[in-house]
């Protein structure tokens, strides 16, 4: 969903709970190519944090956040300098409605504009709003499903302001399920037949499913439960051998080898949430069965976890890896694709806007 109109070039930058991820993107001969890639740290307690009203995401301080994209753009050294970020959690809300599908686009404009004020959690005067045409009823050929999006504006302020401060000029606000499910969808190309992929994004503060039907997002679900929790159960260890946690996402490649009991109790966590938000969407939808589940995020490469929820989950399980197939340019970074691959797919989604055509 876009909040402001596409650049012709810009990059993905993921601002996540624990560090900031960049990527860029370029397409030659039909093929995506990594142009630059990079991960930086953001210091504790002043990343995006996930708070259960309807205020979302907030940045508790822009500047350190903006320090961090700083030296990322440093080290990276992206060609462009528009930016696409995204929103997400109880920050993003969206909702599919139907409309007269004869009105012009002028006047569903300001219908919108009137249906938001009667759907939205806060003042529609607050919030950043945009819309999108899907298809035709099913029920009713006369009218369209219009789906709905729409956050506040101080939130976009916040990661506008931080991006800035970065050396970015926002131009795209996108929401993360929806970011998330094209990183998705560039890995399924040229998959025939209608398929049922299902993602958890295993960030540090939360855990999402997002459930893509014919490459349409069909479900979402969030979790607070991530990364976090495993920073929390590795602190003896770190005590013990005198390293440190920087990146709660990172946590699990840095004491996959230390301490593998604590690394079980995790995996297990892991795997009780994958079942219970796979659940959830089967009780909704009781027709429905997911054909193959992608695990994104930092924690999403840590050792035996695809493995044991493909067996617990009886569904093929895989860890995304966003840079399948794609060329490597110069300025890339070949180590972050290998170390840190499942966690880039937003940035790679969001990066995905800068050549959509």
């Amino acid at each position: 969903m876009v909040f402001r109109r596409k650049p012709d070039s810009l990059i993905g930058l993921d601002i996540g709970s624990t560090s900031v991820k960049l990527m860029e993107l370029s397409k030659r001969d039909g093929r995506l190519r990594l142009e630059s890639c990079g991960i930086e740290p953001v210091a504790p307690r002043v990343g995006p944090e996930l708070h259960t009203h309807a205020s979302g995401t907030h940045i508790s301080d822009a500047q350190s956040v903006g320090e961090a994209i700083k030296r990322l753009a440093r080290r990276t050294r992206p060609k462009a300098k528009s930016a696409a970020v995204a929103i997400g959690g109880p920050a993003a809300f969206t909702k599919v409605i139907v409309m007269d599908a004869s009105l012009s686009d002028e006047e569903m404009e300001g219908e919108i504009a009137l249906q938001a004020a009667e759907h939205l959690p806060y003042p529609s005067a607050d919030a950043l709003i945009d819309f999108e045409v899907l298809h035709l009823s099913e029920r009713d050929p006369t009218q369209v499903e219009v789906l709905l999006a729409a956050c506040r504006r101080d939130d976009a302020q916040l990661l506008e302001s931080a991006a800035a401060t970065g050396g970015f000029r926002v131009r795209v606000l996108d929401i993360e399920a929806f970011a998330m499910a094209r990183a998705v969808n560039s890995l399924q190309h040229g998959v025939d037949g209608r398929s049922v992929i299902a993602i958890f994004d295993i960030g540090a503060s939360s855990t999402t499913l997002s459930v893509i039907i014919d490459d349409k997002l069909a479900h979402m679900r969030e979790q607070a439960f991530g990364g976090r929790l495993l920073t929390e159960l590795t602190k003896k260890i770190d005590r013990r051998h005198g390293t440190s946690v920087a990146d709660g996402e990172t946590a699990a490649r840095i004491s996959e080898v230390e301490d593998e009991f604590i690394l079980s109790r995790f995996r297990e966590a892991v795997l009780d949430q994958m079942t219970r938000s796979l659940q959830f969407f089967y009780s909704a939808n009781p027709s429905e069965h997911v054909d193959q589940v992608f695990l994104a995020g930092g924690v999403a490469a840590m050792p035996f976890l695809a493995d044991q929820a493909s067996h617990m989950l009886g569904t093929p399980v895989v860890v995304a890896d966003p840079f399948a197939g794609m060329v490597l340019g110069e300025a890339a970074d070949a180590s972050a694709m290998t170390r840190d691959a499942p966690a880039f797919m937003l940035a790679c989604g969001l990066a995905l806007r800068g050549i959509e055509r």
